[in-house]
This record gives structure tokens, sequence and C-alpha cells, in this order.
């Protein structure tokens, strides 16, 4: 199937027929005329001052002709129209070129060229001629000898197929500063009988990347540029071969296709070392023995005689301009673009690193030659220059000159070339899968992750949850090591814990790796000592149930059934109120398990750790319920300044051993050096070798200093406490924390997770309200790698606005996966579906390529559902739509979705609203006096007999928005897209989200509703529309995620967890904004066409109530009948989607619309 946006790359591809007579060539050697027939003029200033005068008359009036079709026809095509705009749009108009002065023939006289728009007659023109232009351009550097060898290479090449595609062959000598006359005396007098000929030569040196990149610019969209460097030959079939492949392009176009090399490199340009390429081996073993000698597409660019399109030039040339403008290009550079493995990321003087960039972004490729032998269409022949120097040993000659194609037979197999069947290589030389292969991929991880699926899933490797289990062999992996690890010369210590078959749960000290060697072999540092006889059939399971106890039982290996319980941690000694939080047991990077209640903060509940006494974790400035300070060395608080990061650790406070806690700092000394105390609790007593002090926050908010006996471990006295915090907080909804702040002042807070000040050290010191930042984590949530490492810069110029990206996550639902990727690799509007890949132990296919989509995966480092929102440098489409992986959209309700996105940038687009309710009033508005308690609605219809006003969130069960959103939700910064610039305290909100969907593997769907209401408060007056735009779908959704037990949504605590987090992100939320989350009360309505149900209406108006069910269940991957439209997979047989945008609604109830 050719989709749509081939089509228009076919019309991008087919030359124009100018007119007879529209072409013109004047010169005092030679005149173009229809096929090129040469007339000769005479050659006099006068009748050259006429030529001229000519010209400007001729190109003035064609000018004005322009103008003229312009303002009487449109080139663009709207999406109301039963037609589609290109995939990667660039639009296709004629471009006049400047009108050259000061070029001279050989003979010395003026040489003025004119050409002039013609008319598109297809492939070709009234005579059967083609109508493009081949220009060579030409690149040397003072080597006459080798630019003579090239030249007479060219004028020996076979040029019978001209008129076929290219109607003539022009040729530009680009000459570097350095060149001598010599040189310049052969250009001038150098004989092209093909086309054109112009002579330039650098008034200063320019070095070769703008040799390169100036050597030639497309003067209209069907002039193509085939650059040479001097030390260059080509075969005698060069031409041959280039028309050949372009006619192919044009009976199946492939708008990824930027360019044809000449040369088959035997080498690797990408991977370090680099490595020997056998590409005839390669294809033969990816296409079979019959297919040895076919081409191949690369994603990588050839110096070394390449054609490449005008289109893709010009972007090219404003992306070289970029690069340069920007504060730096090298590595390091905060607008650096980093590929993942590759060498050229260290390259400098190369305008080839800036292509390999652009390739890699784009997902595009070249089309390489594949000849026995690695015959080539050029080769290269290793002269000295700017990159091979005197006495070179790196470049060895056999590996880049190469023989030259000689028999043109070899080329008529490229007559029937069909370029869909091509493989794909990557920058690596890799290939890319093709659909048949990928479904194989899938279906194998699929068996794996069927294996561990069985059972509840243990989804972070350092992490253990209510209603997980570790059976015999899983293991926990310390946090520091989590996820797939990297790879480094430095020291690491790394603890893991697994049930062993022998009825043991051990912790383990894994080896310390010291440049890669192992200095100590791992040594068990806890168990729970319940050895058992291995005996066949029995197995052993470790599970943390609601009470927050971890048991290990005894079960059978085939049933799973219970034969006993081992061992068990105690369970919680607090009743929790249901719904507020959950339990999670982690093993730690210093090796201790411990058993967690989250509410998103932490507090302990049990851990093996140190016998006597609780320990401190985590910010070294903090101390929570449940930690404890004791006067033993090493016991301190150090401060931190505001944004935790550290301040010389100006100040430190301790439990001392005479009774005292004292705040010192150690700017300031005393005559004995030491540091000066700030604040004491002034409880000095006489030391006693059998008594100890420890500080501890209680659960009412009060600092106790307390005397214990070290014996008995029991509290013998109350020397200090501060006063218990006057308000009443409700449980569950927030955590007492104390802190050292960086002007030495002792403070506690409750933080639900914004700060409330409860006492301080320093009195009448003032607070601004604040929220928490990176505490309410179970580990500390930092920006993402690509945040320091985004040039943001550079996506504003890789911006397509005819496609979207589609963002796929997935865990272990791979045969869902696979039908997904068939399927919506179908729409004509999705160029790229990126898939996040979250299994941890199962790595992901390689990229691949269906029906032209281009498939990539992305493995991070961890398993957080953040990940969903990464601002990857290779969207290049402004649009993006999340999908879940477990959703089936039809594809006209994508259309219509991206439709209605063009419309309305800012908002969050989707098919699956969500309600919530005030537990004060049944109906809020988004600003009140106070933030309010909500209540998540976790339901897919709204009330039927007393429907809300609006709806306030969109699920990612199908979102589209802005890729700006994607930065905001992970970076923060501002949106240039949207021209949204957010507010100071917006990271607050941010940080606050990232943490709490790090803790509770869940929520960041409505993350995303809150920093995009956060991000539009900033442009919309107060009451204006709510992040959220709902899209009526017109057939219904298919709903897999009740197949199997893998859903998030199954958790019992779902519904809970979901509430909590809308509170505690909506009251984050008034502290940034001063608003609730605010109501969305209009909705878009879509209705088919009665004649043609591919076209539609889309309509604004008024939220009506969602009282009908928009989705179906389906249980199963493989359903291709049509009486179910929902839950089958099967490609519509139309996919020409249109549709008409109205900003108010057509008619009554929409009904009886027409279109």
């Amino acid at each position: 199937m050719i989709k749509p946006w081939y089509n228009a790359a076919k019309d991008n591809l087919r030359p124009v027929q100018p007119a007879r007579g529209t072409h013109t060539e004047f010169s005092s050697e030679n005149v173009k005329n229809g096929r090129g027939a040469p007339r000769t003029m005479a050659g006099s200033a006068g009748c050259m001052c006429a030529v001229r005068a000519l010209s400007v008359c001729l190109l003035a009036a064609a000018q004005a002709y322009l103008l003229f079709v312009a303002s009487s026809r449109s080139d663009t095509v709207r999406f109301g129209e039963a037609r589609y705009e290109p995939k990667h749009s660039q639009m296709m108009l004629p471009q006049l070129p400047m009108l050259s002065e000061g070029r001279f023939s050989r003979a010395g006289a003026w040489q003025t060229r004119l050409v002039l728009p013609g008319r598109k007659r297809g492939l070709r023109g009234r005579n059967g001629e083609g109508t493009a232009v081949l220009t060579v351009a030409l690149i040397s550097n003072n080597r006459e000898a080798s630019l003579r060898r090239l030249c007479d290479s060219l004028l020996a090449a076979d040029y019978s197929s001209l008129g076929r595609f290219f109607d003539r062959v022009d040729i530009i000598f680009n000459l570097e500063a350095s060149s001598d006359d010599g040189i310049v005396a052969y250009a001038r007098g150098f004989h092209w009988p093909h086309g054109a000929k112009l002579v330039r030569k650098r008034a200063m040196q320019g070095g070769l990347i703008l040799a390169v990149s100036e050597s030639w610019f497309p003067s209209s969209p069907e002039d193509y540029g085939c650059l040479l460097e001097d030390d260059i030959e080509v075969s005698p079939h060069y031409f041959q071969f280039t028309s050949e492949i372009m006619l192919a392009l044009q009976r199946e176009p492939d708008p990824r296709v930027i360019g044809i090399s000449l040369y088959s490199p035997r080498r690797t340009e990408t991977t370090n070392p680099t490595k020997a390429f056998d590409s005839s081996a390669l294809i033969s073993e990816l296409m079979g023995p019959g297919y040895r000698e076919s081409p191949y597409m690369m994603q990588t660019p050839c110096s070394w005689g390449a054609v490449y399109f005008p289109n893709h030039w010009e972007e090219f040339v404003k992306y070289l301009q970029l690069r340069f403008d920007l504060m730096g290009t090298g590595a390091g550079s905060p607008h650096d673009v980093q590929i993942p493995r590759s060498r050229t990321n260290g390259w400098s003087g190369s305008w080839k690193k800036f292509h390999f960039e652009l390739l890699y972004l784009k997902g595009q490729y070249l089309v390489y030659p594949n000849f026995e032998g690695q015959h080539s269409l050029s080769t290269n022949h290793m002269e000295k220059g700017e990159h091979i120097k005197a006495g070179d040993v790196a470049h060895k000659r056999q590996d880049f000159t190469v023989p030259l194609l000689a028999n043109g037979a070899a080329l008529t197999m490229l007559r029937s070339l069909n370029v869909s069947q091509l493989p794909v290589l990557n920058l690596f030389g890799e290939p890319w899968l093709r659909e048949a292969q990928l479904e194989e991929k899938l279906r194998r991880a699929a068996t794996d992750a069927s294996l561990s699926n069985d059972r509840p899933r243990h989804q972070q490797p350092s992490l253990l949850a209510v209603g997980e289990e570790l059976v015999t062999g899983d293991k926990l992996v310390s946090a520091t090591s989590g996820g797939r690890g990297k790879q480094g010369s430095r020291s690491v210590e790394v603890y893991y814990a697994m049930v062993q078959n022998d009825g043991q749960f051990v912790i383990y000290r894994d080896a310390i790796m010291k440049g890669g060697v192992v200095s100590s072999p791992a040594q068990p540092v806890w168990s729970t000592k319940t050895l058992y006889d291995e005996v066949e059939g029995i197995g052993y399971r470790l599970s943390l149930v609601p009470t927050g106890s971890l048991k290990l039982e005894q079960v059978g290996a085939t049933n799973g059934e219970v034969l006993g319980m081992l061992w068990f941690s105690p369970p919680d000694p607090i009743a929790r109120p249901a719904g507020t939080g959950s339990y999670l047991a982690q093993l730690e990077s210093d090796g201790n398990l411990a058993v967690y209640w989250a509410n998103p903060c932490l507090t302990l509940v049990w851990e093996v750790g140190t016998a006597g006494r609780a320990r401190r974790r985590g910010d070294p400035s903090m101390l929570s319920v449940g930690e404890e300070l004791w006067n033993v060395p090493g016991d301190r608080l150090i401060s931190l300044d505001d944004d935790n990061l550290k301040n010389g650790e100006m100040y430190h406070a301790a439990v001392q051993g005479d009774g005292n806690f004292v705040v010192y700092d150690r700017s300031k000394r005393d005559a004995d050096s030491m540091p000066t105390a700030v604040w004491s609790t002034n409880t000095h007593t006489e030391s006693s070798g059998s008594v100890g002090y420890r500080m501890v926050l209680s659960s009412t908010g009060s600092l106790r200093l307390e005397q214990m006996s070290k014996s008995s471990g029991e509290v013998l006295d109350l020397m200090w406490s501060s006063p218990s915090d006057p308000d009443t907080r409700r449980p569950g909804t927030g955590t007492y924390h104390a802190q050292l702040e960086s002007d030495g002042n002792l403070a506690v807070y409750w933080a639900d997770p914004c700060l409330a000040l409860v006492w301080q050290s320093i009195r009448n010191k003032p607070h601004a309200s604040r929220c928490r930042r990176r505490r309410c984590d179970r580990a500390e949530v930092s920006d993402h790698a690509s945040c320091s490492q985004f040039p943001t810069a550079v996506p504003s110029l890789l911006q397509d606005a005819s496609t979207f990206t589609l963002l796929i996550s997935t865990h272990s639902r791979f045969e869902l996966l696979s039908r997904q990727l068939s399927y919506y690799s179908a729409s004509p509007v999705i160029s790229t579906i990126v898939v996040t890949w979250h299994h941890m132990t199962i790595q992901p296919p390689p990229n691949a390529q269906i029906r032209g989509t281009l498939i990539r995966f992305e493995s991070p480092s961890s398993d957080s559902l953040n990940n969903r929102f990464q601002p990857l440098l290779h969207i290049t489409t402004a649009a993006v739509l999340v999908l879940d992986d477990d959703i089936k959209l039809h594809l006209q309700d994508v259309h219509n979705m991206f439709l209605a996105w063009k419309e309305n940038k800012r908002n969050l687009v989707g098919v699956s609203p969500r309600w919530v309710d005030a537990q004060a009033t049944p109906a809020f508005a988004s600003r009140a006096t106070a933030p309010q308690d909500l209540v998540y609605g976790y339901r897919s219809e709204d009330d039927t007999a007393n429907p809300h006003e609006g709806y306030s969130l969109m699920l990612t069960r199908a979102m589209m928005m802005h890729r700006d959103y994607l930065r905001l939700y992970t970076c923060g910064g501002t949106s240039e897209g949207l021209n949204l610039t957010v507010s100071n305290r917006f990271d607050q909100l941010r940080s606050l989200i990232l943490s709490i969907v790090e803790a509770e593997f869940n929520c960041e769907d409505i993350g995303m509703n809150f920093i995009v209401n956060a991000a539009m408060d900033t442009a919309l007056s107060h009451g204006q529309q709510a992040a959220p735009l709902f899209v009526r779908p017109l057939h219904k959704i298919g709903d897999f995620g009740k197949m199997g037990h893998t859903g998030l949504h199954q958790k019992k605590s779902h519904v809970a967890t979901r509430s909590d987090c809308v509170n505690q992100m909506n009251r984050a939320l008034w502290r940034v904004t001063g608003r609730n989350l605010p109501v969305q009360t209009k909705l878009v309505d879509t209705v088919a066409n009665r004649q043609n149900k591919s076209l539609a209406a889309l309509s604004v108006r008024q939220y009506y109530g969602l009282t009908s069910r928009l989705h179906k269940d389906c249980f199963a991957t493989v359903y291709d009948g049509t009486s179910d439209e929902a839950c089958s997979w099967r490609v519509p047989r139309r996919i020409d989607y249109a549709g008409t945008y109205f900003t108010t609604k057509l008619c009554g109830n929409m009904s009886h619309c027409g279109v």
C-alpha cells in the first residue's frame, strides 16, 4: 500500500517541464534551445548589453506571472478537502534564480543565465523529455591534476539517458582561494557539452565545511546536486545509475530518501573503532542470494560522490546555519546533538558530522549502490588534503579506494527496482527490521515475558509493592544500580537480595568492581535463617502483605499452593487510614532492607538495619518522623541551601554526650578554632557512660530530646521538646519533618507536600509558602539526562506540522504492541512511532519500518512512568499522540483528533475525559478562597441522573499534545512553540508531580493535566478553558486492558491512589496559580458525512454530559473479524480521511448535519 503522503512525495519528485522557449541560455558560445541544441550569437559588447536588458525584462515578466498565479490559486491543501498535505511538507513552489552577473565564458565574454519556471507535465514533457537538472558541483583545493582526472571521467561518462529524468547536466567549478592561475585557466577553458558551466573562486580560504556546503544550492525544486571533491573519479555509468534510481523513486516514492550515494563503502564511519563493511554479503543475508547486488538504504551521508535532493539540501543548509549561529557546536555544548554510540560525536571539522545528526534526527537515508566486489559509481584516490595528511597511516588505500563499475549491463536490473523492498541500514550499518521480522521479535519477547507475567508484576528492581512477589531465583537489586546499569571504571558496591531454593531470603554484597576487575567475592550480609533441604516440586515466595509485613512462604512449584509460613517481618503497629497511601519494601543502596508506609512521603515500618535505633536516610539536612539522631560520631544534621545543594556545610547540628543539642556555625571559630555555637537546647548534664541521648520528631510535630538507657534502650527522661503543632492535621494527608536551613535555622514543617511552618529556632524569621521538593519520592528524582543536553533551538527548526509522532509505553504487552504498530503505521498522518520499553530484563528490538513509518524503541534506565513524557530530540513533529499500550483507536478518530488539535494546540486533546468532585460542594469553580478536597471519578461515563457541568482531566489512553509539554513536564523552562512562559514557582509543582509519579507508579496522566493547566494559566485569563478537550470519537474504542493482570488500574488501591494524587497536585497548583483544578465546559462533536463516511464535520459545542459508553472491552489480541470493529486490528480499506473544523456547532443536536 502506498500512503497518500507517498503520492505527495511523488509529486515532489516529478520534474517540471518548461514550455518551449521558457528555458533560455544566453552565452557567447552556447545558447540552449529545446533539448539543448546550440545556437551561436554575436559576441559584441552592444549585443551583450541588449541581451542583458532583454534578460531583465524577461525576469520581471516571470516574477509578475508568478505573483498572478500565486494570487489566483492556493498550493496548500486544507484538511477540509478530501486530500492530505505531504507527510514531510515543503512547498514545491518554483524559485527563480538570481540573475548572475560577472560570469565569463572560456573566451572571456559575458555569460548570463536565466531559468524561468515551466508548467508541470509529469515525468515527460510534450516530446517525452525529462526536465530536472543535475548540477555537478566540483570542489577543488589547488589540486590541478586531480581536478583534470575528475573532469575527464565526467566527460567520458554515458549521458544517453538524458531526457528520461534529467533534461541537462550543469557543472560548477568551486575553487578555493588557494587555487593558482593554472587551475583557474583550466576551469575557464573546460568545455562542457551537456549543460551550463560556471566558475567560482573564493576570496578567502573557507575550509572543507564551507567549501562543501556552499558549493551548490538548488535554484529550483527540480535542481539536484551532485557533489564531487577533486580527488574523486566517477564511473562511466554514474549518470545512468542516478537516472535509474530517480525513475525508481518516481514509480515508488519514499520521502525518507534524501539522496543517492555513488560510492560503496568498505568500512563503517560511526563505530569506534571503524569496522569492515561488506554490503554484498549483508544484503545477500537479508534478502537472499538472488538479491546480492541489490541497492540498499543507509543513514550515512556520502562525501565521496553523491547526489542530494533539493528540498533536503536546503534544510541541511538551514541546519548548518543554526549550528554555526549557536554559542558552540562541539561536544559538551548546550546545543550539541549527541548520537548514542556514534564516533561522530567527537568530530569537529567535518560537515558530515552535522549531516549525520540531521539524518539521525529525521530518520532519513540515502540509496547506496551494491555491486559485486564493491564496484562503485565513484571512488576516492586518497590524496593529501584537509583530512588526509602526509604520512597518514590510519587511512589505508585498500579500505577506501574501490573499483569503478565498468560494465553497464549490471544496471539493467534497476529498470524493475522495487524501492519499498530495499533494506534500510542505520548509521552503524545495522538493518532496520521489516514488519514480519518485528512481529517475530515481539512474539519471542511476549513468550519470555509470559514466564514472569504468570504472577503479579515486580515493577522496579529495588522495590517490592503490596501484591507483588519474588519467587525462587528472583532478585531485588539495590537502588543505586536499578534498571539497565551503565558500565564505568569507578568502584561500585552493589547489594542484591534473592529468594533461594533452600528456603532462605538472603541479602548479598555484590562484587566490588574496580576498572572491571573483581576485587572481592559476593558476601551474604543478612538472611531469614530459614534453611531447608532442596526438594523437587517445592518453591518459595516472598511477598508484601497489606499490613506492611514481609512474608516468606513455602509453595508448590507448579500450582503455587501455600504449604507453610517460614518467616515474616512485624506488621505496621499504626493503623493507617484506608486509601491514603501504600506499603513498599526497598533494598537500599547500603544493603538495608526496609518497609515503608508511603503517602507519598516515607514512614519507616521495619528494617533490617542497625539494632537499637532507626537510621536517617536521604537529605542530610532533614529529620523525619521515625528517624533518630544520637550522640555518636558522624550523626548530625548538615545545612543545605534552598536548592538542595551543599553550601559549604556552613551549619551543622548534633546531639552531644553532655545532653545538649547544639547548632554550630562552621564559618566562625573561637580562640581554639572550634565552630561557634549559635543555638542550643541548654540541657547540659554530667556525662555518664550508662546513658545516651537522642533527638526524635514525634507524630505531633514536636522535636523531643530524650535521655536513653544504653543497656535497655528505654527512655529515662525528656530533656527538651519543641511545641507540638497547634493545628489539627488530617491523618494520611502529609508528614512532619525538621530541617536545618542554610542560615542555621532549625525548623519543623508540616508537608502536604507544600510546607506549613510549625516551629523554628530563629524567632520571627519570615517564610514564603512553598512546596517541598524531591522529598516525597522513594528515591531522589533528578532531572532527566536530556534536560541538560537538550538543544532547544534544534527542534524549533525541525518542526513538521503535517504529521505527528505516536508515543507508546509498554512493559510486557508485546503481542498487543505488535498489533498496534502494524495498525497505526497505516495512518497517513503518523510519521514516526516511538515505543518506550519499560521491561528491565528483556531487551527491545532494533528500530523498524512499516509502511514507511519509522518505529523507534527507547530503553530508559529505570522503569518509571515519568519516562512516558521524555522530550526526545528526534521527535521532529509539533504534535505527539500519547497512547496506552492496551487501546485501539480507529484511524479515522486518530485523524479527527489531529484535526481538532491543530485548532487547539495548547490543549490536551483526547477521547477519555474524567471528572472530579469537590467534597464540600457538588460543583466547584476554578478560583476559590482555598484549595479544595477533590475525589477522582473512576468511570468512563458521566452520571446520567446528575451530569457534571464539565470535565477536568484527560487520560493518556489517547491524548494529543504539543511536544513542548514533554519538556515542560520533564525539565521545566518555557514553551516557544506555544508562546508560554511559566512562573518562577512552576518548578515547585513540577518537582512534586515527578516525585509523586515516581513514588506511586501512577498518576502521570493526572500530572500532565496539572502541568498544562499551570502553563496555560500564564496565557489565559481566569475562567477561560481548562487543559483537556474531549473529541467525541465516531467509532467505538477497543479496550484490551482487562486481558491478563498487568494493568495498573487492576490494583485495589488504584482509585484511592489517584484521588490522593489529585489532591496533592491540586494543593500545589493552588500555591502556584491561586486556583483549583479548572473545569472544561466545551467539547468537540464529530459527525460523519452521510454519503462519504471518510469525511467528517467537527464542531465545538457546550458540554452536555457524556452518558453513552465510548469503549468496548476486548479479550483477544488476534481478532480480524468485521462483526466487531472496536476489537479488530484490520486496517480499514479506506484511510484517506478528511474533515472540516467549525468553531461553532453546525445545527441542532448535530444528528441531521451534513458535510
